[in-house]
Order: C-alpha cells, then sequence, then structure tokens
C-alpha cells in the first residue's frame, strides 16, 4: 500500500508538471493582449463621462446660483437701481410717530370702529420741536377727521391715499403750510 501511495504521489505530481507545462505552451501560442488599446478606448469612454456629468453637475449650479441671484450678471442696472433706492432714502426727512388711535367710525349703530397709527414726515429737523409742542391739537384733528369717516368710506384701497392727502392739508393747515411733508400709515386696521 506504501508503493501504491507512492506511485498515486507520483503521478500526481507529474500530472502537474503536465499541466503547467501545457499553460505555458497554451500562453505562447494565444495572440498579444489587446488591452493597451482597449484601455485608451476605455479611457477616452471615461474622460466623456466623467467630463459630460462635470459639465452637467456644474452647469446647472451655475444656473441655480443665477437664479438664486448669487451671480450677477446684470451688475450695473442692479447698481443703478440701488443708487435710486438710496437716495430716494436719504431724501426722507425726520419722522414724527402718533401713538395709536382707536376711533370709532360713523355708524348708527356704533359698533364699527378704525385703529390706526400714523407716521408723519417732517421737512425738516428743527420743526420737530414744533410738532411736538402741538401734538395734542394734531391728534384732535386726526380724531376728528377719522370719526367722520364711515367703514363703507375706508374699504375702497384708493381710499386710504385720498385720507392721507385730507389728513396732510387739515394738519399743514394748524402748522405753518408744508411743515408736514407727507402722512404714512404704520397701522390702519378697521371692524
Amino acid at each position: 500500500m506504501a508503493e501504491k501511495a507512492k506511485v498515486d504521489l507520483d503521478q500526481l505530481n507529474s500530472a502537474k508538471d503536465q499541466t503547467a507545462a501545457s499553460l505555458t505552451k497554451n500562453e505562447k501560442e494565444l495572440p498579444p493582449d489587446p488591452s493597451p488599446g482597449r484601455s485608451k478606448i476605455k479611457g477616452k469612454k471615461k474622460f466623456l463621462i466623467y467630463g459630460m456629468a462635470g459639465f452637467i453637475f456644474f452647469g446647472g449650479g451655475g444656473v441655480a446660483a443665477f437664479q438664486l441671484g448669487w451671480i450677477p450678471i446684470f451688475k450695473q442696472n442692479k447698481e443703478k437701481k440701488s443708487e435710486t433706492h438710496i437716495t430716494k432714502q436719504s431724501e426722507m426727512g425726520p419722522i414724527v410717530k402718533l401713538s395709536p388711535l382707536v376711533i370709532n367710525l360713523k355708524d348708527e349703530s356704533g359698533k364699527h370702529y378704525l385703529k390706526a397709527t400714523l407716521v408723519l414726515e417732517i421737512g425738516k429737523k428743527d420743526r420737530a420741536e414744533e410738532i411736538q409742542s402741538k401734538m395734542s391739537g394734531l391728534i384732535d384733528t386726526v380724531i376728528l377727521t377719522l370719526s367722520d369717516k364711515r367703514l363703507e368710506d375706508l374699504k375702497p384701497p384708493e381710499s386710504k391715499e385720498s385720507l392721507k392727502q385730507e389728513l396732510l392739508q387739515k394738519i399743514n393747515q394748524q402748522l405753518d403750510p408744508q411743515k408736514v411733508r407727507e402722512i404714512y400709515f404704520d397701522e390702519f386696521l378697521y371692524q
């Protein structure tokens, strides 16, 4: 049995040598590997694929940044708009804010009222003290003017602008003309 095992081992070793020899023979007989050419083609394809993906990614990011206003293409127009906006703000004079007023409107049932806060724009800073000293008379004028209105008079959108003009005229009659340049509603609620 030991001899038989020895013979089997010898046959196994010789079989391994034959397969190794046949493998080297087969490798020599095969044509050269065309992989270097394929790698160039694969490299070009990869470059194109990655290039297109990058183009789409960065192009989409650029479009999104433009839409969000992070990339100002029309910078000149925006600068001009901001300059005009700044000059309008710088032209605005000092302001005096009246305390909030709750006024009953002219109504038979007496259920409707108006809550309004007015801001007065003054022409010059030195006139603010004069307006503050006459504040009681100004508030009285505002109350009398607004309490003469009905709810139906206040509902249309254009009524607020005409109401501003009426208040401006009556307030400037109490003061020297053109002390108050503009009136703004800081709050305007009716029920």
